[in-house]
This record gives structure tokens, C-alpha cells and sequence, in this order.
């Protein structure tokens, strides 16, 4: 009977409930703002050893990768022309090996800045989309036939932009 009792009273102690008179409640607000925002990254177009006479053009691709902010209005993605303000790589010095980028595989349709920039279409993602990643977009290189280069290594830096 003792022990019955010890029981009941640690049973009581414990699945004690307090009891409430009132209650009151308030609205709690939780919220946030999703801004627009992209990051842009880039592959190099590396045209690899170039012939000055070989009989054919020298074609080389890179790509650009664009991740933004789903529901952005518009975008567009613009290549500059570097310091020099024309496509020409150097070696350095004063040589120079002049090229065009374009925004298409026949590479009619050159890639430039402002107005002459692309529309990456469907290029806004945002997580859980189908690629959160971003769009990966080919850049189209060409050095043409003939061009009178001498012998060296030839480069130039030039700026992917995303303007949203």
C-alpha cells in the first residue's frame, strides 16, 4: 500500500499541467526581401598553336556561366573589347593577332558590348530550378586566314559582363 502510494504521488508531481487562466496572442511578422543579383564566370577561348599559313581559319570556343536571381525582368551579357579597345591579342610588345568573338556556332554574329551584347534567355535560376548552377553559354572565337603574325605567345584580357 505504501509503495502504491509513492506511486501515485511521483505520478501526480509529474504529469502535473499548469493550469492557465487567460491567454493572450499577437501577430508575429516574419519576412524577408529576395534581391536580384548574378554571378558570372568564364572558360578562356583558347585558339591553341595558330599558322599564319595554313588555308583554313582557326576556330577556338570558351563559355560563360550566368546564375541569377529567378524572376529578374531582363538581362543581357556583353564581352568588352579589353584596354586596347579593339579585339587584337599581343605578345607583349607591339605584335598583335587580331580575332572576333560571336554569339553563334557559323559565327555571323559578333558578341559585343552595349547594344550589341545578347539576350541569354531563360538564363534566371534560383535553388530547386533545373539547373541552380546556372546557364552555360558558348563564345565563339575565330582568327582569320592570313593574318601576318610573327612568331610568339599572344594574348588579351577582356571583361564578361552581366547587366540585369
Amino acid at each position: 500500500m505504501k509503495s502504491t502510494i509513492k506511486f501515485l504521488a511521483v505520478v501526480l508531481v509529474f504529469s502535473a499541467v499548469p493550469v492557465f487562466a487567460q491567454t493572450e496572442q499577437a501577430d508575429l511578422l516574419v519576412e524577408a526581401v529576395v534581391v536580384a543579383n548574378c554571378s558570372i564566370s568564364t572558360t578562356g577561348v583558347d585558339f591553341g598553336n595558330y599558322d599564319p599559313i595554313a588555308t583554313v581559319a582557326d576556330d577556338a570556343t570558351g563559355t560563360i556561366t550566368v546564375a541569377c536571381t529567378r524572376g529578374i525582368p531582363s538581362l543581357s551579357l556583353e564581352i568588352d573589347n579589353g584596354v586596347s579597345g579593339v579585339r587584337e591579342m599581343t605578345d607583349g610588345g607591339t605584335e598583335v593577332l587580331p580575332y572576333q568573338l560571336y554569339s553563334d556556332a557559323g559565327r555571323t554574329t559578333v558578341w559585343g558590348t552595349g547594344a550589341a551584347g545578347i539576350d541569354p534567355s531563360n538564363v534566371a535560376y534560383g535553388p530547386g530550378a533545373v539547373n541552380p548552377a546556372g546557364k552555360t553559354i558558348t563564345v565563339y572565337g575565330r582568327i582569320a586566314v592570313g593574318q601576318d603574325a610573327a612568331v610568339g605567345n599572344y594574348s588579351q584580357l577582356l571583361q564578361a559582363i552581366v547587366n540585369f
